[in-house]
């Protein structure tokens, strides 16, 4: 792709009448004034694609239609002796870049951690409210303030009233921010780990330190010592690290969630109350009271 194509996709009209030389210069020397021209190593549209793309990451929407294909050329500054100096352009992937290519390990290791089909369209704007108990829009707007702030949350409540929605929805707002993110039943997560072991890059070691991660239906995966002494290890790691942690359970405290665990019980609902703002969802089961009402059945979990 050539720079003409490039400050079109940009919608950036370059002077016809610039020395293209000079404007590279007056690139790099806005960053060191004492650059001089015999120190510049990389072609001259080089420094001007580093000019256009100096503010890409503000208006940047991702991948999809990127002129540069989610590299982003940045001027450096090279001291090599006995040479002397430098500069040149080096291109680096974007964060949407690295973040696909994280969830393509993640996706490889993890055969659960996709969102699920039914849930791929939920977003939090989508999270009805209306004619709904005051608890439900508290929980949603702690999930929206726990988006920004990188808190921790905890849904608890009975089954129907929207804790899976709104967990899939935070994990899809991460993903589309530029960041890795998964979203895990935790029945089906064990059954990833027990498949992988404990080798290099299971699921255990790929999960463990995602920025962002949802665990689904913690306390319904059978209570075995096994089970308990992996998702003891996964949320002691996330404790430790301060990574941020969304669960959904149907138990109503940290307490029945501890006993629903069975051994370590105890231990992770401690560190969880820790990590996370519990929010307690109540209504009616809206699967069950709106079985034809499709906007329900979207949200309802």
């Amino acid at each position: 792709m050539d720079m003409s194509e490039i400050f079109g996709r940009l919608g950036i009209v370059p002077a016809l009448d610039a020395d293209e030389d000079q404007m590279a210069l007056d690139t790099v020397r806005a960053l060191w004034p004492e650059a001089e021209p015999q120190e510049l190593s990389s072609r001259p549209g080089e420094y001007l694609d580093a000019r256009a793309a100096e503010n890409c990451h503000e208006t940047c929407g991702g991948l999809e239609g990127c002129p540069r294909r989610g590299y982003v050329p940045r001027v450096r500054r090279l001291d090599t002796p006995p040479y002397g100096i430098s500069y040149d352009v080096a291109y680096a992937p974007c964060k949407f870049l690295m973040a696909r290519e994280e969830q393509r390990r993640l996706s490889g290791a993890v055969r659960s951690s996709s969102i699920p089909a039914r849930f791929s369209r939920c977003t939090l704007e989508g999270y009805t409210t209306d004619g709904r108990p005051a608890s439900i829009a508290a929980a949603k707007a702690a999930a929206m303030r726990a988006i920004d702030t990188g808190d921790g949350l905890a849904l608890c409540g009975p089954r129907g009233t929207g804790k899976t929605h709104l967990a899939a929805a935070m994990a899809g707002e991460v993903l589309r921010r530029g960041q890795p993110a998964a979203f895990v039943c935790v029945p089906d997560l064990l059954d990833d780990m027990r498949r992988s072991g404990a080798d290099e890059g299971g699921a255990m070691d790929v999960v463990k330190g995602l920025p962002f991660l949802a665990l689904d239906d913690l306390g319904q995966q059978r209570t075995t010592e096994w089970a308990g002494e992996r998702l003891y290890m996964l949320v002691n790691y996330r404790y430790a690290n301060e990574l941020q942690t969304v669960i959904t359970t149907n138990a109503g405290s940290p307490r029945e969630l501890a006993e629903k665990l069975g051994d370590h019980g105890e231990y992770i609902a401690s560190r969880l109350y820790e990590m996370c703002r519990w929010v307690a969802l109540q209504g009616p089961d809206c699967r069950m009271a709106n079985r034809g009402n499709n906007a329900c059945r979207t949200l309802s979990a």
